[in-house]
This record gives C-alpha cells, sequence and structure tokens, in this order.
C-alpha cells in the first residue's frame, strides 16, 4: 500500500475523519452548483453548465464520500461513476449516495483501460494534493474527452503530509496552470462561503476550469 493509500485509509477509516470530509466537499459542491444556476449564455461558467447538462456518461476522479458525484447525478440524467483511491471512501459515498455508482480506482497507476466512453471527466480538491498535477489530468484526458477541475485558486501552500496525494496542499493553481498546457474551453471563480483549508489564511476562492487536449 503507498503512502498515499495508507493515509487517506486513516483518514476515512474513522467517524470524525468521514464528517470532517465530508462537510467540504459539501460545502465546495452546494457553493460551485448555487453559482451555476445563477450564471446566464455571456457569463463565464456557461459553459460550463451545459457541458454538464449534456454528458451522457460521467466520470468523477477523487470522489471522497460521494457527495460530487450525487450533485452532478441529480443535476442531469445520464451515468455518473464516482471514483477514489480509499476503499473505505468508496464504501461511505455508496452508502450515502444511491443516485450514483462508486468504484476503487488509483488514478495514478491502475490500469485505464476499462473505462471508457465517458464525455466529462470532474475532479473537485484532489490535484492541489500533488507537485505535479499534469499527469494525473492527462490520465484524466484518457478517460474522458474533456475534464471539469476545481481547484483551490491562488491559495498559499500548507504545511502537512504531502507524498503525491496526502493532506498538504502542495501546488498553487492560478489561470495560467491550465492555459499553457490545455485548451481552456470555460472557467470561473467562487467564493466557498462556509470553507476554508486551514487558519494560514488561504485566499477561500475556487477556480472551475473546463479543459480538453490541445492538438500538440
Amino acid at each position: 500500500m503507498s503512502d498515499a493509500k495508507t493515509y487517506w485509509a486513516s483518514r476515512y477509516g474513522h467517524a470524525q475523519g468521514v464528517a470532517h470530509h465530508s462537510r467540504q466537499n459539501d460545502q465546495i459542491t452546494t457553493d460551485f452548483f448555487r453559482n451555476l444556476k445563477y450564471l446566464g449564455e455571456q457569463d463565464k461558467g456557461y459553459v460550463i453548465g451545459r457541458t454538464l447538462r449534456r454528458a451522457r456518461r460521467v466520470i468523477e476522479i477523487g470522489c471522497g464520500t460521494g457527495e460530487m458525484s450525487a450533485a452532478v447525478a441529480n443535476f442531469r440524467r445520464g451515468v455518473v461513476l464516482g471514483t477514489d483511491l480509499s476503499p473505505e471512501a468508496v464504501v461511505e459515498a455508496a452508502q450515502r449516495y444511491p443516485q450514483a455508482s462508486f468504484q476503487v480506482l488509483d488514478i495514478q497507476n491502475d490500469d485505464l483501460g476499462h473505462l471508457n466512453g465517458y464525455n466529462l471527466a470532474v475532479c473537485s480538491n484532489v490535484l492541489e494534493h500533488f507537485k505535479n498535477p499534469h499527469p494525473i489530468i492527462d490520465r484524466m484526458l484518457q478517460i474522458a474527452d474533456t475534464c471539469l477541475i476545481l481547484v483551490p485558486y491562488n491559495q498559499p501552500l500548507s504545511d502537512g503530509y504531502d507524498s503525491e496525494g496526502g493532506a498538504g496542499h502542495v501546488y498553487t493553481f492560478t489561470r495560467s496552470t491550465f492555459t499553457k498546457h490545455y485548451k481552456v474551453l470555460d472557467g470561473f471563480l467562487f467564493k466557498t462561503e462556509g470553507w476554508q483549508h486551514s487558519t494560514n489564511g488561504e485566499n477561500p476562492r475556487q477556480y472551475a476550469v473546463l479543459v480538453e487536449k490541445t492538438n500538440v
């Protein structure tokens, strides 16, 4: 078992850890969809909402306790599969949210050949745990045509376990993180009303960005 798997097994292995991550996931998910409801055709983020509604098959990478997968399933009709590194998180998600399916997946190391035909991959508040998030995004783009990514925006790095999938926030995201490497279809900033990662002064904003592969 990798260090990351060991760490997240410990986090999801007790009620306090489950409750903590569920609250975070629920707050970010709620704020994201609240903002989508008020976006008009000329607004940044409109294409994200339209893409979510039209996607027939959606896969979430790093679903945790399942709040985003469930919200996506409620937002649109079609197949939603939530995946996570942690078996404990997947069990919890499946018990909470029958409107989506869930399975264990290590996006870094598992074979992805059986995952195909997805229109959209969603990844919320996972990539800031990786010193180099681009190989993870590239693997997501092997599964799906397009990726919807939510990350803390312009957030200072935090202390903590940071071994490629641990607790620490070890990568700071700005818009250029994505424009330099991918074709950005849409993106918008939104405020997480009830959640900050820690008391170290991080900006409680999220960046939602829709990307696809470049032709390069």
